[in-house]
Formats: structure tokens, sequence, C-alpha cells
């Protein structure tokens, strides 16, 4: 999507288009738009505190809810947005993001993933949902979980991590 093989790549060309036009891509009403609107947050947030608090100040956590939110959003453009969440969670070496993560979960992404978990498009989205949300509620404090009162299945998300986990080490 974003004309690069390599992760550097794709990161230099995210930062060449910049954050603002970024989160106009997610708003705009071009499928196409959105979900390189999310493929490029994704290049430019993974492994990035810096670009994740930047994403964080510029208010670009609103888009990625409100596309969760439209029932007219496609189904790709639902894989790409729960995939920037996880991104936007986590930072190198699985240290979690904590403003980006509350500041999601005030915003009802936990609910919002939930709902997805709970009723698939596909099996794909499914995996990939288990695996924000897990990024979502990485290293949250016992006391903060019980706070957000969320009802998840975790025997069930983790079962799918892991067969996920098995099936693309088959692929390799």
């Amino acid at each position: 999507t974003l004309a690069g093989s390599s992760k550097p790549q794709r990161k230099a060309i995210a930062e060449q288009i910049g954050i603002t036009q970024i989160l106009s891509m997610l708003l705009s009403k071009s499928e196409k738009l959105q979900y390189v609107g999310c493929r490029c947050m994704i290049a430019l947030v993974l492994e990035n505190v810096i670009n994740q608090n930047k994403i964080l100040e510029e208010n670009g956590i609103d888009p990625l809810i409100r596309l969760l939110k439209l029932s007219t959003t496609s189904h790709r453009v639902i894989a790409a947005t729960v995939d920037t969440i996880g991104a936007l969670c986590v930072d190198i070496a699985h240290v979690n993001n904590e403003r980006t993560q509350m500041d999601l979960i005030e915003k009802g992404a936990l609910e919002l993933l939930t709902n997805i978990l709970e009723k698939p498009f596909n099996k794909e989205i499914q995996i990939n949902t288990a695996h924000a949300l897990a990024c979502l509620l990485l290293n949250q404090p016992e006391e903060r979980l019980v706070d957000i009162n969320y009802n998840l299945n975790l025997e069930f998300m983790l079962n799918l991590i892991i067969i996920d986990d098995l099936v693309r080490l088959l692929l390799v």
C-alpha cells in the first residue's frame, strides 16, 4: 500500500504524507482512502511511542472510533482499523503506551472491539480483534481492569491468538 516492502520504507513514506493528511484520509468517505490512512498510521506508529503520542495529540483516535461505529465501514477497513488500534497501544518490546490505551478505552474502543469479537465478519477479523484487545489491555493494573468492567472470555481470546500463531508458523 505504501510503496515499500520494508518497515523503514513504509514509515518514511507515511512521514512524508504527514499526520494531518493521514487523519484526513481516515475521515474521507472513500473506502480506499480510509484503508490507506489506516495502513499509513500503522507504518507511522508501529513500535514508535513518539509517533503514537503525536497521533494522540492530533486527536487521531477519534477517526478510528468513528470508523468502527459506522455501519457503512467495509470489512477491509474494519480489519485495518482494528490493526491500527493494536499498533497504537504497544511500543517496541511489548511495552504498553498507557496514554493511548486510556484514550482508546475512554472513547469506547473496548466495547466496540468486544462487539466485533463476539460478532465477527470473518475469522481473520476475529483473530485481529483479539490481538488488538490484548494490546489495549496489556499491562493494565488490576484495579483499572475492574474499573473498566470488561466481560471478555479471555480463554477464547487466547485460543484465537494461539491458533493464529500456529497457522502462521505452518505457512512459513
